[in-house]
């Protein structure tokens, strides 16, 4: 597990007394009020607006009986803000506390502090707090994952959870051969298609909107859907449109073709199911989607850890086919432009995708080119 910088790693926590009062003037502003400013800033994506706002909830609020709030609990996020040094110390000692204590899980957490006080009129204005914050993030993560990255090693959680591209491929071919038309077919489908260019993306697929041989929503259309049409030779085409996930402002509207093996297991699960959605919620009512990415994503992650017998993330199939990419005949001509034609297909940028590399012989694959 790894450990915080010059920050206690006590196995047993302890709640550090809270002032009540900010340092320089007194101000009231609310959770809700903080809450507010990210939920309806249209700048950010729809995706990192719910990530923030569950991670801020988090810090002050818990997430749930088994997850109670990992900065106290009378802090306030105002408190938070205000408080750069001993919070931060609260959160990297109960990140520590509860074994998930990451260079990328400190980042995950102090991000949206930054994001939350520059929204504010006045959080704004306190430059020195602010200047802290940032000086945080950079000791505690901007710079361990920089000299991390150059390594291209996997740290010990995703070496624990790394599959060979390979595995998830064929994972994905046992699924359809159990049961075509399967949940799990139609999840590890998403992510195992790269060599049939269709690569695997984040968690956006919690909210995906069915359109059967109907009218094509227009090419503005917001939201995610996926478009299945049958022509009159019984041939059946597909495509995939993501409008919502976590870098649209950067790369935009997204439309991915469904390669045939896909389609195939998705109308036989029609056939089974009939839906308004490509994922419903599997508990309550019927053919109701997910509520954010993040309900999704976690449902995903544990329904990968229970397939693989690892703990495979979403994440993490990302990490290994970039990896299958410098392994592989198919794709290892390539040239940097071509690659970065890719990494944008993965809706991230060259710079990161060669971040996602790991060196082969680091998990375990060959150094070789292997056939795809």
């Amino acid at each position: 597990m790894a450990t915080p910088p010059n920050a206690a790693c006590s196995l047993v926590r302890t709640v550090t007394p809270l002032p009540t009062t900010p340092r320089h003037e007194k101000v009231h502003i609310t959770d809700a009020e903080l809450l507010g400013l990210i939920d309806a800033d249209t700048s950010l994506s729809i995706h990192t607006r719910h990530k923030y706002v569950a991670t801020l909830k988090g810090l002050t609020m818990g997430r749930g009986p088994t997850s109670p709030p990992l900065i106290g609990n009378d802090a306030s996020l105002l408190w938070v803000a205000m408080h750069p040094e001993q919070a931060t110390e609260l959160l990297t000692r109960e990140l520590s506390r509860r074994g998930i204590y990451s260079a990328h899980n400190v980042h995950n957490h102090i991000q949206p502090i930054r994001a939350m006080m520059a929204r504010h009129p006045y959080l704004a204005k306190l430059t020195a707090m602010r200047e802290q914050w940032r000086e945080a993030v950079t000791a505690l993560s901007v710079t361990p994952l920089a000299e991390e990255a150059k390594a291209n090693r996997p740290n010990k959680r995703q070496a624990d959870g790394f599959v060979p591209y390979a595995e998830i491929r064929a994972m994905f071919a046992k699924l359809c051969e159990q049961e075509l038309g399967s949940r799990d077919s139609l999840i590890v489908g998403l992510m195992a298609l790269a060599d049939e260019n269709l690569f695997p993306q984040r968690v956006d697929y919690g909210k995906v909107k069915l359109y059967c041989n109907t009218q094509e929503p227009a090419t503005d259309a917001a939201g995610n859907y996926l478009v299945l049409q049958q022509h009159g030779n019984g041939k059946c085409e597909g495509y995939l449109v993501l409008n919502e996930y976590k870098t649209a402002k950067t790369y935009g509207r997204k439309r991915m073709q469904l390669p045939a093996c896909y389609i195939k297991t998705l109308l036989e699960s029609l056939v089974k199911q009939p839906r308004s959605w490509l994922f419903t919620k599997q508990t309550g009512p019927p053919d109701r989607p997910y509520d954010n990415d993040t309900c999704f994503g976690n449902n995903v992650n544990k329904r990968l850890k229970e397939l693989f017998g690892r703990p495979l993330t979403v994440s993490g199939v990302r990490h290994s086919c970039i990896t299958h990419m410098h392994c592989s005949s198919k794709w290892a001509h390539l040239s940097d432009a071509e690659r970065e034609a890719v990494a944008h297909e993965m809706s991230h940028s060259f710079a990161m995708a060669c971040r996602y590399r790991f060196v082969p012989h680091a998990v375990g694959m060959r150094v070789e080119l292997v056939e795809h």
